[in-house]
């Protein structure tokens, strides 16, 4: 059973947050490899988690504009944005 409901978050399309602004704004949450919850982590401290091995690809997380929980390689910009220590991948900050 466990392998399916894998499998099917595997497949779940890429899911977009409502702006960039709010992916680096957002309040996260990600199931640790037991499927316990984890959070609520700010994005620093999600790149922490990624850099560090706590969480990968597949990892499923859950954020404000979510509908569910998804693979962090479903949520667009997620993981380009957590991949580094300094998000240097990340976001283009708005020009004051």
């Amino acid at each position: 059973m466990c392998q399916r409901s894998t499998l099917l978050a595997s497949l779940q399309p890429a899911h977009r947050l409502t702006s960039p602004p709010a992916l680096e704004d957002n309040i996260w949450y990600y199931k640790d490899r037991a499927g316990l919850p984890r959070g609520p982590l700010q994005l620093t401290h999600m790149r922490s988690c990624w850099v560090n091995g706590i969480v990968d690809d597949k990892t499923l997380v859950w954020g404000q504009g979510l509908e569910s929980w998804f693979p962090i390689r479903n949520v667009i910009g997620l993981e380009v944005n957590i991949k580094s220590l300094d998000g240097a991948s990340g976001l283009a900050r708005p020009q004051p």
